[in-house]
């Protein structure tokens, strides 16, 4: 049973081991998105468990949105989408979790459901730097293609039963 969470896990009154954790923590060459999403999902769970630990009790797995600060308007979107793919594809909820971090958006789409869209920042503080980035980086997707486009109409209807 997962925990579903729009990224507020880490607040303010974080402990100091936590602070000095996330700030000496790096990405290596050599991670994965899955390692990645691992070494996150983590860290999110270890938060819960100082904060909560009675819920964390409850919780086998914490799923977040990474993208929440960037575009909150789509985050529950986004925790279906991430939860369910979690359930399909570890590898796939691995790489949707970094599209969605590094910054994108679920936009409505009339054969899909929903197509993922990237936020673009040329600064990079808040999306990619450049469409030629983030259509790079989506390669990644390609090989889920097909799982990816049942999860995205299957969140249309989830979306329309729930509206």
């Amino acid at each position: 049973m997962g925990l579903a969470s729009q990224g507020k896990l880490f607040n303010s009154g974080e402990s100091a081991e936590l602070r000095r954790e996330q700030s000496s923590r790096q990405n290596k060459p050599l991670d994965t998105p899955l390692t990645v999403l691992q070494r996150v999902e983590q860290q999110a769970l270890k938060q819960l468990k100082m904060e909560t630990p009675e819920l964390a009790k409850l919780a086998s797995k914490v799923i977040i949105d990474p993208g929440a600060d960037i575009s909150p308007e789509d985050s529950e979107l986004w925790l279906w989408l991430l939860t369910a793919a979690e359930k399909r594809d570890t590898e796939l909820h691995a790489r949707l979790f970094y599209i969605r971090g590094a910054g994108a958006k679920l936009e409505r789409h009339a054969t899909y459901g929903y197509s993922i869209k990237p936020i673009i920042d040329p600064e990079g503080k808040k999306g990619w730097t450049s469409l030629d980035e983030y259509q790079r980086e989506r390669q990644c997707l390609v090989a889920y293609r097909m799982k990816l486009i049942e999860l995205l109409q299957e969140l249309w209807a989830w979306r329309k039963r729930e509206s």
